[in-house]
Order: C-alpha cells, then sequence, then structure tokens
C-alpha cells in the first residue's frame, strides 16, 4: 500500500464518573490519506460535501497499543486506555501529527479545519495477505 500521510486520531471516550466525553490521542504515521469534494444532484439540486478515505496499514498500528473494537473501548477503565485505541464513527483525524489534547472536537476543526474530518464509518480488513492488510476509515 502507497502512504502519503501522517495522522493524529482523537478517539472520543465516554468517563462514566463524570459523564463527559474525552478525548485521547494517538498519533499513527504512515497511512494513505484520500480525500476532496464530492458532489450529487438531487432533487433539491447540486450538493457537495468533503469526503476522505484514509487506509492504516497494519504495520502502521501504534506501537506499544493493541486495537479494540469500539465496544470494548467502551468498557475500558480510564487508566488502561494508554494501551488501546480504536476507530469509531464521531472520532476525529487530522492529516499531520499534533501534541494538543482537546476538550471538544470543535477545538480541532476550528484550529485545523480542511486538514481534519469526522469519522462516520471504518472496516476493518485485516485479512489477506499482509500487505493488504489494513483498517479503512471513512470521513466527513
Amino acid at each position: 500500500m502507497t502512504t502519503n500521510a501522517d495522522i493524529t486520531l482523537y478517539n472520543q471516550w465516554y468517563n462514566r464518573v463524570t459523564r463527559l466525553i474525552e478525548w485521547k490521542r494517538v498519533q499513527i504515521p504512515g497511512v494513505s490519506w484520500h480525500g476532496g469534494i464530492v458532489t450529487d444532484v438531487t432533487g433539491n439540486g447540486l450538493q457537495a460535501a468533503n469526503a476522505y478515505i484514509v487506509r492504516i496499514p497494519l504495520d502502521a498500528a501504534p506501537a506499544g497499543r493493541t486495537f479494540a473494537c469500539p465496544e470494548d473501548w467502551a468498557a475500558t477503565e480510564s487508566d488502561d486506555l494508554g494501551a488501546l485505541w480504536t476507530i469509531q464513527p464521531g472520532d476525529i483525524l487530522i492529516n499531520g501529527l499534533l501534541a494538543d489534547d482537546i476538550a471538544k472536537a470543535s477545538d480541532l476543526t476550528a484550529k485545523y479545519g480542511s486538514r481534519c474530518c469526522t469519522v462516520i464509518g471504518w472496516k476493518d480488513n485485516r485479512r489477506g495477505s499482509a500487505a493488504l492488510q489494513h483498517w479503512r476509515i471513512d470521513g466527513k
């Protein structure tokens, strides 16, 4: 897989004690980032939106962290989140490696604009030959 970008993924996690969403940052170098404006003609006229496809090769997975499905991520205690990462709708992706800690998603979208997208779907494509295995993220 040809890679062309490094990303920072902000995973959302609901803290059951404070009842607030917390954002956990993970940097992932060596991914495929493809995006742009897509258009569609509907009954309401021409509609345009940003659309992104990001592929994370298996060998680009964050070192020292284990991938957790969203259900396992949500059930994990705060102290154990540093050993995990996930992909789930509502997470935020930024093109580039960032060190920003955030309290809310708008902290990123206001600052980075077109360099960021919100995860709307993902697929676990860890099958087939090692060279093809990856996670696919669809964003808007």
